[in-house]
């Protein structure tokens, strides 16, 4: 994540974006092929991103580990919580993911993942379809409060 604080514009200037404080902080501790890792974010908004709430604050925690089983082959998980303030159209979500990567190659990298992921709030597109009351579209509504999905990735890594 992003840890910098919004850039803001001249004094004189008319600030469009809402002003932002964000701060992370991350450590790992590595021993034989074992990684652990812990990460924090937080961020303040004067005007919230999704809301439009007067005073917007998120934040969240990370914790999880990679077992490398061969040079080509690894194992992992991780457990993430999010909070927002009160009114946030968010609320709290929590997630595990687990990750299996591999690497044909020393600079690139294939990644199966399932993820599971729960919120406090319906944040999650799930059936049934419902009628948009503005353009009587069939729209997906937003019913429920859990989520899980399986992702196929790949990283390249050039240079250093």
């Amino acid at each position: 994540m992003d840890c910098r604080p919004a850039q803001q514009g001249k004094a004189d200037a008319p600030q469009e974006k809402p002003v932002q404080a964000s701060s992370a902080r991350e450590k790992q501790a590595t021993a034989d092929g074992l990684t652990l890792f812990v990460d924090g974010d937080y961020q303040f908004s004067r005007q919230g991103p999704l809301t439009g709430l007067a005073v917007s604050e998120q934040w969240g925690v990370s914790l999880g580990g990679r077992y490398d089983i061969t040079d080509h082959w690894s194992v992992g998980v991780r457990g993430e919580y999010f909070g927002a303030s009160d009114g946030s159209e968010i609320g709290t979500v929590y997630n595990i993911t687990g990750t299996v990567p591999y690497s044909p190659v020393r600079y690139l990298m294939l990644s199966l993942e399932p993820r599971a992921e729960f919120a406090q709030n319906d944040l999650y597109f799930g059936r049934p379809y419902t009628t948009d009351p503005v353009t009587a579209a069939r729209v997906p509504s937003l019913n429920q409060n859990w989520f899980f999905g399986l992702w196929l990735g790949a990283t390249a890594r050039f240079g250093n």
